[in-house]
């Protein structure tokens, strides 16, 4: 079997100044692909490419400069079918990949691994430029014609206190505001350091909230469509966490309010699972959101932050009507009632959830529940829970909180 899969093999430009290195590279791709070598990017013919679905640029070393790497980006933007970008370099130093990564480039093979890691990387590069084609069409259409007038609404998930269910209610919630198959929805994994929404639909990102947090000045429809994962059961798009804890300080602030920005102007509905520490970023996306879901359970550490929570709100000046009180695990066995917490946190709740072993069984397959088990008792409530965001208009947002607050010591 082809490694080109059983789509169209696409066209691999080779880019470099050196001929013995791209007939070396044309040796190591083999007869899988159809391939074309130039000595230098201006080179290229868009007007040539015109009629190519998908081409993957691999870059030699001598066109890893700045200059021929905002070439490239540059015609990627005119050229649609302009799809990857791959550098084969013998220098990968972390300022060679940070340079590249702005760029667009997607991926990089050491020099000395091309015999063996091109063909894998090229085949790889043309499956996620497939999924990413099809995820274009929905990032650029679907939304449109769902909400034409308007931008999306965002809805963040939050609770100031970990262990409450909190990222499980946003990936069920955004599974059911997509099923309905009515509006495009996109879920941001903002629990940068450690996010689970991958892990919990099963997913196997190749682009993150670092990935894209590098090119957020010049996100465009096309590069959008190529951060995002499909979850193809339900038709939800993904932004995923960074693959490590160390990439979370890439997103700032700045750049997560560009992306959500851009993100609501695609998509009818933007969750956002946020982490349960608050800072600029948390603050900022809680302040922005048109609804905040905030999940509570019924025991007295909770209720405490919880109270905390709902005090700052007010200082930030963030209206409770945007808040979706969720008491979760509801039935989960303790000495408070549902009027315990209703009394403490001075709010009706919103959305009850039951406590339910179908919880933790999906979870464990890597589905939602609704498709795991779409019997259960706990499903209605997620259902619910959708019900009561699209039936909420969005509030006006004060203008106060457009503002980025600015670190302490800045």
């Amino acid at each position: 079997m082809s490694l080109a899969g059983s789509g169209p093999s696409p066209l691999v430009a080779l880019v470099d100044e050196d001929a013995v290195l791209l007939s070396r590279l044309v040796d190591h791709l083999g007869h899988s692909w159809r391939v074309r070598p130039f000595s230098s990017v201006d080179e290229l013919e868009p007007g040539e490419l015109a009629t190519e679905e998908v081409v993957v640029a691999i870059l030699g070393p001598s066109a890893t400069d700045e200059a021929s790497l905002d070439r490239l980006q540059a015609l990627r933007r005119d050229h649609p079918g302009f799809g990857s970008l791959l550098v084969v370099a013998d220098d990968l130093a972390p300022q060679v990949l940070r340079h590249a990564l702005r760029a667009g480039v997607h991926d990089a093979v050491p020099l000395e691994q091309v015999e063996h890691e091109l063909p894998v990387v090229v085949a790889e590069l043309r499956d996620r430029l497939a999924q990413a084609v099809a995820a274009n069409r929905v990032v650029a259409e679907e939304p449109a014609a769902a909400r034409p007038s308007q931008r999306g609404q965002i809805v963040a998930v939050f609770a100031p206190k970990g262990g409450v269910g909190r990222s499980t209610i946003a990936v069920n919630l955004a599974a059911s505001l997509a099923q309905s198959g009515e509006d495009a929805v996109v879920l941001v994994d903002a629990d940068l350091q450690f996010g689970d929404v991958a892990i919990m639909l099963r997913l196997t990102p190749t682009q993150t909230a670092a990935d894209a947090a590098a090119v957020a000045d010049k996100l465009d429809t096309a590069m959008l469509a190529e951060l995002l994962t499909r979850h193809e059961p339900t038709g939800l798009y993904v932004l995923a966490a960074p693959a490590e804890p160390s990439l979370a300080d890439q997103v700032t602030p700045a750049t997560f309010a560009i992306l959500l920005d851009e993100l609501r102007a695609h998509f009818a509905y933007v969750v956002v699972d946020l982490p349960s520490h608050l800072d600029d970023l948390v603050l900022h996306a809680v302040s922005e959101a048109d609804h905040v879901v905030f999940p509570v359970q019924m025991d007295v550490p909770t209720l405490k932050n919880a109270r905390l929570g709902l005090q700052i709100f007010e200082l930030v000046r963030i209206p409770l009507e945007r808040v979706i009180l969720v008491v979760n695990r509801a039935d989960s066995r303790g000495n408070l009632e549902l009027r315990d917490v209703e009394k403490s946190l001075q709010m009706k709740a919103d959305v009850v959830i039951p406590d339910a072993a179908a919880i933790p069984q999906a979870i464990n397959k890597g589905q939602p529940v609704a498709l795991d088990n779409p019997r259960a008792r706990v499903v209605s409530a997620f259902g619910e829970l959708a019900h009561q965001v699209r039936a909420r208009a969005p509030l006006p947002q004060p203008e106060p909180s457009r503002a980025i607050p600015a670190r302490r010591g800045a």
